[in-house]
């Protein structure tokens, strides 16, 4: 991506950057909690539906016969949405 950014490329890598640093902290934050956190580009939503919403069931079965809970040892599991269009 950072080879794309043509103008005031320092800027928008370092926000980029501080962006993923932050989602990244969140989520953590969220998965100490007991959430599963599933993050999508607003455009893949619109134009890969069809993966995004697979993605979704696919979390959906995990957490119903407790993978999730096998993998991460967590006691409860809950879901969060969050709208991860850009800043």
């Amino acid at each position: 991506m950072k080879e794309t950014i043509k103008t005031n490329s320092d800027f928008w890598v370092q926000k980029i950057e501080c962006n993923m640093r932050r989602d990244s902290k969140k989520d953590k934050e969220l998965e100490n909690m007991g959430w599963v956190v599933l993050r999508f580009w607003g455009k893949d939503i619109v134009k890969k539906l069809d993966i995004c919403v697979n993605q979704i069931k696919e979390a959906i079965y995990e957490v119903k016969h407790s993978i999730y809970r096998e993998k991460y040892k967590w006691e409860d599991v809950l879901f969060v949405a969050e709208d991860s269009s850009e800043d």
